[in-house]
């Protein structure tokens, strides 16, 4: 297995990368055994993933600049996680934990993979964890009916929940613009 210096990457990650291109990077980096065994093994995998969409990568990428990187990463509702690749090459322990029966994720040294739902997890393997130094991660994931929210909400006292709801997304050149029109001078 290689290291995040083998092939080049460093430790500290640009800070903004469109989706597609953080898919690209991604794929380029995932060993192709992996890529194989992903797209053979997972029955909609060729429908769901390519090498220009991984996932909804934004959201995770944009925590890995901001979570310390001795600190465990749970992602509840994680799917393929390919975005364990990430936290990989910011020195984070990934726990990926989905319920979606025989899914076979992403992996890496520093990743595990644990076949049930929040619920579950955090019954069988909650008191493992070292809380003030866990963040979990809830990126567009399923409710499982078991109220899983609010019992993520109370377990976690680091947790960053997203769920898109459509919309305009807020972009860059947009903000730059905004800010262009409003500027003052000094006084």
């Amino acid at each position: 297995m290689f290291s995040p210096d083998s092939v080049g990457v460093q430790h500290t990650l640009p800070p903004l990368i469109s989706n597609e291109a953080l898919s690209r990077l991604l794929f380029r980096i995932i060993p192709e055994e992996q890529l194989r065994e992903i797209f053979t093994k997972n029955p909609y995998a060729e429908c769901e993933l390519s090498d220009e969409f991984l996932g909804f990568l934004q959201p995770y990428y944009a925590l890995a600049h901001l979570i310390p990187p001795h600190w465990t990463i749970v992602d509840l509702g994680a799917a393929h996680s390919a975005q364990a690749w990430i936290y990989y090459f910011t020195g984070h322990q990934y726990l990926n934990v989905d319920s979606w029966p025989d899914m076979v994720p992403f992996h890496t040294p520093t990743s595990r993979h644990f076949a049930m739902t929040a619920g579950e997890f955090l019954t069988r393997h909650g008191h493992e964890l070292n809380l003030k130094e866990t963040f979990a991660i809830c990126s567009y994931c399923p409710m499982w009916g078991e109220g899983t929210t609010e019992h993520i909400r109370r377990f976690f006292p680091n947790l960053f929940v997203y769920y898109p709801h459509g919309g305009p997304s807020p972009s860059l050149s947009r903000l730059t613009r905004s800010l262009s029109h409003t500027r003052r001078e000094p006084t």
